[in-house]
C-alpha cells in the first residue's frame, strides 16, 4: 500500500501581522524609555537630597573636630562653628564657617562660605519652609540657617535660642511635579533626617 503525504506550506506573516508586531514593539519601547527617564529623575532627586543631608552632618563634624580653614593665609577655626543655610528663593544652599558675631548666615559676611547651586544637580527647594519653635510651623521664612556652635556642637536655628526648635525643607525635581523628599533637623537633639520620596502635600501634613 502506498502512502501519500500532503505537504502544507505556511503562508508566513501577512502585512497585518507585521504591523501588529511593529506596533507592540514600539509601544513597549516607549514604555521602557518613559520608565527609565522617570527612574533617572528619581535617582537625581535622591542623590541631591542625600548631598544636602550629608552637608548638615559634615557641618556638625567640622565643628566637633575643630576643622580649620585657610583664612588670610592662616589656618583658622571659625569662632561661631559651621552651619548650613537653605535659601528657597535662589535655590541655593550655603555651607559656611560662622564668624560668631550673630546667629544667622550673612552672604559675603562670614569667614568662609561655599554655595551649592541646586540647578547644577537638577533639583530645587519647595517654596514652603517650616520652622517650629514649639507652637507649630511658621511658614513665613524663605531661608533656614542651622549652625553647630563650638565646643560641643550645640545648635542654633535661624536666630533662635540655643538647642531649640525644628525645621523642615522639601527637595524637589523640576520634572517630578507634586513629589519631594523631606529634610528635617532638630536643634534640641541635633538629629538630621532625610525622608523617602513622597507626595508634597503629604509632607506638609502636621
Amino acid at each position: 500500500m502506498s502512502h501519500f503525504f500532503r505537504l502544507r506550506f505556511s503562508p508566513g506573516f501577512t502585512l497585518a501581522d507585521m504591523l501588529v508586531a511593529t506596533t507592540i514593539v514600539v509601544t513597549l519601547s516607549v514604555v521602557l524609555v518613559v520608565n527609565f527617564r522617570a527612574g533617572s529623575k528619581r535617582d537625581e532627586l535622591r542623590s541631591g537630597a542625600l548631598l544636602l543631608s550629608s552637608l548638615l552632618h559634615q557641618a556638625q563634624t567640622y565643628t566637633l573636630s575643630g576643622h580649620t580653614i585657610d583664612y588670610g593665609g592662616e589656618q583658622t577655626f571659625p569662632d561661631g562653628g559651621y552651619g548650613i543655610s537653605f535659601d528657597t528663593q535662589s535655590d541655593t544652599v550655603y555651607f559656611f564657617g560662622s564668624d560668631g558675631s550673630d546667629n544667622f548666615f550673612s552672604p559675603g559676611g562670614e569667614i568662609w562660605e561655599e554655595p551649592y547651586s541646586l540647578a547644577e544637580y537638577n533639583i530645587e527647594l519647595d517654596n514652603r519652609v517650616c520652622i517650629d519653635r514649639g507652637s507649630g510651623c511658621d511658614y513665613s521664612a524663605s531661608t533656614v540657617d542651622f549652625i553647630f556652635t563650638p565646643p560641643l556642637g550645640s545648635r542654633i536655628l535661624s536666630e533662635g535660642a540655643l538647642n531649640q526648635g525644628t525645621f523642615t525643607v522639601v527637595v524637589r525635581h523640576p520634572s517630578l511635579p507634586g513629589k519631594g523628599m523631606l529634610i528635617s533637623g532638630n536643634a534640641g537633639s541635633g538629629q538630621v533626617n532625610l525622608g523617602p520620596l513622597t507626595d508634597i502635600p503629604t509632607l506638609w501634613q502636621p
